[in-house]
């Protein structure tokens, strides 16, 4: 039984990644320098020792892997289902420079 959520922008499937996860071990909202003064607002999920991230302003030159503050809390709610469920994901992601962005996030 899946629950997919479908957060996509439009992305090049080139450079796209799609993959089944185990459960997600950590599941972290950060607020780095607050969003009134400029700070970056993502979320970042850790499964075994690989991070991803849902961010509304990716790193510098990553700009096309933004998604909006509402899919970001989307996917929150969605990793933190599933870690709490002990259910693995279904993560679609983008790599830029050293970063995995999601782009599209469910519950397997």
């Amino acid at each position: 039984m899946g629950l997919g959520l479908a957060l996509a922008s439009m992305v090049s499937t080139a450079s796209a990644a799609s993959l089944v996860t185990p459960t997600p071990n950590l599941v972290i909202y950060i607020n780095s320098g607050g969003a009134l003064i400029g700070g970056i607002q993502y979320i970042q999920i850790q499964v075994g020792t690989k991070y991803y991230y849902a961010a509304s302003t990716p790193a510098t030159g990553c700009g096309s892997r933004a998604v909006s503050m509402d899919s970001v809390k989307q996917m929150q709610a969605v990793a933190v289902a599933a870690m709490l469920a002990g259910k693995r994901l279904n993560v679609s992601y983008l790599d830029c420079g050293n970063q995995s962005y999601i782009y599209a996030l469910g519950i397997q």
